[in-house]
């Protein structure tokens, strides 16, 4: 007879990427950037994993990656051949009792210090170090988080606008560069404050087809002639980060914001736009693109 390990009274299989930049989270990173993108993806597999625990007796966990390019059909026959001992072919012409002794075998390679289990428990261990440590410094990195978010009550404000169809990121900062500067200058406006606003969701509308409004503070009296119109931006309560960098960091700011503070600010985002805004007078390093910014997010009491 042979030995073989007791099965486990439930298993739990958690379907999962793997964590690689540009794979993971590619609606969200259009609109924040794929190592943004990549990091609120690794930050929300960590959690899970710690979430769910360890394997045990009664519950064995196994992660399921995804198929990539690095996992096709020629590497999951090499590791089909090597857990059992033979390849798909030969299992499927193999008799009933030929299939028993293998899977008896791989349960026991699998069962030992040595095997594809103990290599994944050992692994999660790694990950749920990391995850106790990351704990350990959550208090002094929300405690920094609330201290770059206050909320502030902001008036309704008039406002010409220029209008951008397409994908946000670097196609905005041309707008702005090539289209919506020129045309402050035109109109005796370079010194006004300014408003960029995202009406789409990047993560429910197509890159082609996402509108993005670069506003300008105008007094009353002023007329915008097309192709610029006349809004008002909605006045209200806002949570405000400040915000210093290039395009490529600016997602990271966002997610503070939405990933960060507002979970445990005991508010939630309402239906206006959130809003982009430029001081008076702010400018553009043009050797390094580094700006100055707040990040607008509207919340209301949950």
């Amino acid at each position: 007879m042979f030995p073989t390990v007791p099965p486990p009274a439930q298993r739990l299989l958690v379907f999962a990427r793997l964590p690689e930049r540009g794979k993971v989270k590619t609606r969200l990173a259009a609109s924040i950037g794929d190592d943004a993108a990549l990091e609120a993806y690794e930050t929300m597999l960590r959690d899970l994993l710690a979430s769910i625990g360890k394997s045990s007796p009664e519950l064995e966990i196994e992660i399921l990656w995804a198929p990539t390019e690095s996992a096709n059909g020629e590497s999951l026959a090499r590791a089909f051949k090597t857990r059992f001992g033979c390849t798909p072919t030969a299992w499927r012409a193999e008799s009933a009792s030929g299939r028993v002794k293998r899977l008896r075998s791989a349960q026991r390679r699998a069962a030992s210090p040595d095997g594809n289990r103990g290599q994944f428990l050992r692994k999660q261990d790694q990950m749920q170090g990391t995850v106790d440590a990351q704990h350990d410094r959550s208090d002094q990195y929300f405690a920094e988080i609330n201290m770059r978010v206050k909320v502030v009550d902001f008036p309704s404000t008039r406002v010409a606008f220029l209008r951008n169809v397409g994908p946000l990121g670097a196609t905005v900062g041309k707008f702005w560069a090539d289209t919506v500067f020129p045309w402050m200058a035109a109109n005796g406006l370079s010194d006004r404050p300014r408003y960029g606003i995202g009406l789409d969701d990047p993560m429910t509308t197509e890159p082609a087809k996402l509108r993005y409004d670069a506003c300008i503070e105008v007094p009353d009296g002023f007329v915008a002639k097309p192709p610029a119109g006349i809004t008002v931006l909605p006045g209200g309560r806002y949570a405000v980060r400040s915000f210093k960098g290039t395009p490529a960091t600016i997602g990271t700011a966002w997610m503070e914001v939405f990933r960060d503070w507002l979970p445990s600010s005991a508010m939630q985002m309402d239906s206006r736009p959130t809003i982009e805004y430029y001081p008076g007078g702010s400018t553009v390093d043009p050797k390094t693109g580094v700006f100055e910014c707040e990040l607008w997010v509207p919340v209301k009491p949950l």
